[in-house]
């Protein structure tokens, strides 16, 4: 079959619309037409060279849609299922697979890096070569083709573009909080108007938080968060951490995804014995800091924390299934709310992806098929 897919053919290259081929469905794989693909960082660190992968190659690895055909030994009834995407194939049999820690399954390790399927071979084609798939998945097309495992049923209410918020960007938010937040604390998000600062902000309120501030770049997006609960900071001002600390506003845990100047303002309102969890650097900055300002860490009490979501699932396994079970929760209780994803159909892919990058976007940015 063929159908349509935004190309990489080259890092540093817009990506390009094409029609590509599919074979056909291996005994164990299903055929998703894909109705929703979130954008992430990550697919701007392959455009941008910074994740090595072969090209050309189909980005995008949060990926919703319904299940359209199945393999010979898939069973019919799952024709119709409303799905969401893991980008975790396992084989179960290995050390790691044996010992709960599936994202560090042999044959997961191995393939992965060369942008094939589980079993080491492409399902897709471009002009009769092998094409490359992305985490698995390759949700930036019409259809995905994917072990069945992979294929996640999720409730009727929830809708598709709304799922894929839910996936990497819900489950950083999740297991961020759940692990540094605890009530009555004072939090601080900077890029809190992105896919993880809407939810995380919301379920830092949920586990009881005092107070919860959100940074971000712009007027709309500081109504956004307003709308969500918190009060918002322009971290565009140059003195926006020093008007907090003339206010004497501090804070016990300041999560950041923005890096550079940004974060090197949070830390001086960062309370004594406070943490600062870096998640990210969407500016491009990293953390400078000199022997003096190292030296002093001990004596501020500070805690300084990188997260990383894949590393956690190494060592937590359970967490992931208890976020999103507890995300999906919330949701169907009317308690997390998901902002209205914006949405770009598939030939935008490229505009959608600049407009992340220059922080154009509020909440989740999804193409649609």
């Amino acid at each position: 079959m063929q159908f349509r897919a935004a190309v990489l053919h080259a890092p540093h290259t817009p990506l390009a619309i094409e029609t590509i081929e599919a074979v056909d469905l291996q005994p164990n794989d299903v055929l998703v037409r894909v109705a929703a693909a979130g954008l992430c960082h990550t697919d701007l660190e392959v455009i941008e060279g910074q994740l090595v992968y072969p090209v050309p190659i189909v980005l995008g690895h949060e990926t919703a849609g319904v299940i359209e055909a199945v393999g010979s030994a898939v069973s019919p009834k799952r024709r119709g299922e409303r799905v969401v995407l893991s980008w975790n194939p396992h084989c179960g049999h290995c050390f790691h697979c044996e010992r709960d820690q599936p994202i560090l399954c042999e044959t997961y390790i191995a393939n992965g890096p060369h942008a094939v399927q589980f079993d080491g071979t492409t399902r897709l084609r471009l002009g009769g070569a092998p094409l490359r798939t992305m985490f698995y998945m390759a949700g930036f097309a019409e259809y995905a083709i994917v072990p069945q495992a992979l294929a996640v049923r999720i409730p009727e209410q929830l809708g598709l573009a709304e799922a894929t918020a839910l996936l990497a960007q819900g489950l950083t938010a999740f297991i961020m909080v759940d692990k540094f937040v605890h009530e009555n604390q004072a939090v601080l998000f900077t890029a809190a108007a992105g896919g993880v600062g809407t939810l995380a902000l919301q379920l830092a309120r949920h586990k009881r938080a005092r107070t919860v501030y959100g940074a971000t770049s712009s007027a709309d997006k500081a109504k956004h968060i307003e709308e969500l609960g918190a009060i918002s900071v322009d971290y565009s001002e140059p003195d926006w951490a020093q008007a907090l600390q003339r206010s004497s506003v501090e804070f016990d845990v300041i999560f950041d995804a923005v890096g550079g100047e940004a974060l090197q303002q949070a830390w001086l309102v960062l309370k004594e014995f406070g943490s600062l969890v870096s998640y990210g650097n969407a500016s491009g900055g990293v953390l400078h800091l000199d022997s003096a300002e190292l030296a002093a860490l001990p004596f501020k009490n500070h805690s300084l924390h990188f997260y990383g979501f894949t590393r956690h699932l190494e060592r937590d396994l359970a967490l992931y299934a208890r976020g999103l079970q507890t995300l999906i929760a919330l949701t169907q209780r009317g308690e997390l709310r998901i902002p209205t994803p914006r949405a770009y159909p598939l030939s935008d892919a490229q505009l959608a992806l600049a407009d992340m990058l220059s922080r154009k976007t509020v909440g989740k940015s999804v193409l649609l098929t």
